[in-house]
């Protein structure tokens, strides 16, 4: 498998590197021809060790889970702790790879002065990521206790708590990756270092604690209520100081889809206790329907008429003029 993985990834990179070479001519050579200057190189020399100190952080805070699980409850329940969190994870997968992308536009902006722009764009942003995971988790949660019995077993299943417990965090996690890489991308990894290590103390000490009190949800409930006591108000607060973006602006964009998902995912719970899955065709039929309805209804419902006509312009652009968009 992780040959197939090593392989495929050669040929989709490499086909990028041949395409981007084609659409950006002289780039390559540009990236060796320009010299840095040593102010410039100092400067981004020092970010190393707050950007290191970060990613431990977010390394202790995400690879801790399993480890608790397996120390408190025994290692056989890992096994079902995370395949429950499968889905859910993938579903997160996605929303987060809109924060991973987007960074290098808004350092861009940021970087022309264009602030006003920048503020408008990470606002929308947020709110097509909130909706975006709001999407993909409402079935997700409605259906995953159908899709862990037609993939390993019923008895595999690790609860509805533990499922509800991790689509909560896979949604924070979307919007939060976008804010994170933002700071980061333009420079202000140094005001995220207290935060991270509270995130991370919170993190551990309530998984501990849940887990030993509450059993299996109890390790991803902890690191719900660290993200919910640390990031989830602390990183619009760093926006606002450094940007200029108002955080009611940013939190109301967030809300709405949120509201909305949950409203539907109880709805999809319930046609799905009223019809269970039976077959794999039924669970990815209902699973793209429920993607495809909740998006088409949130277009016209949680976008603005201007919003729905920049967000028209933008797929319109992109798929006509290729790399140049």
């Amino acid at each position: 498998q992780y040959l197939a993985l090593v392989l495929s990834g050669l040929i989709f990179f490499g086909g990028l590197a041949v395409l981007g070479s084609r659409w950006l001519p002289g780039a390559v050579g540009g990236l060796f021809a320009r010299k840095v200057s040593a102010e410039v190189k100092g400067q981004i020399w020092s970010l190393n060790w707050p950007a290191l100190g970060t990613q431990v952080c977010e390394r202790v805070s995400v690879l801790s889970d399993n480890l608790i699980v397996a120390c408190l409850l025994g290692t056989a329940r890992v096994v079902p702790f995370f395949l429950t969190q499968r889905l859910v994870s993938v579903s997160a997968g996605v929303t987060s790879l809109v924060g991973h992308s987007a960074w290098a536009g808004f350092a861009e902006l940021r970087a022309q002065g264009r602030q006003e722009l920048f503020n408008r764009r990470l606002v929308e942003l947020t709110r097509l990521v909130s909706i975006l995971g709001a999407a993909l988790l409402a079935p997700v949660l409605a259906y995953n206790e159908g899709f862990v019995s037609l993939w390993v077993g019923s008895h595999l299943y690790g609860g509805r708590a533990l499922t509800l417990a991790a689509g909560g965090v896979a949604f924070g996690s979307g919007v939060l990756q976008l804010w994170r890489n933002v700071l980061v991308g333009t420079g202000e990894v140094r005001q995220m270092v207290v935060i991270e290590a509270a995130h991370a103390t919170v993190n551990l000490a309530g998984s501990l604690a849940f887990t030993w009190w509450l059993g299996l949800p109890g390790a991803v409930l902890g690191t719900l209520l660290a993200m919910g006591l640390t990031q989830a108000w602390y990183y619009p607060i760093l926006l606002q100081r450094n940007y200029g973006i108002r955080t009611y602006e940013l939190i109301s964009a967030v809300l709405a889809p949120l509201g909305a998902g949950i409203a539907y995912s109880a709805a999809a719970a319930w046609l799905a206790l009223q019809f269970p899955i039976t077959t794999w065709v039924d669970l990815l039929g209902r699973l793209a329907l429920s993607v495809l309805l909740f998006l088409a209804a949130a277009f016209f419902v949680l976008l603005s008429h201007a919003e729905r006509e920049e967000l028209v312009r933008h797929v319109r652009v992109t798929l006509g003029s290729g790399g140049g968009a």
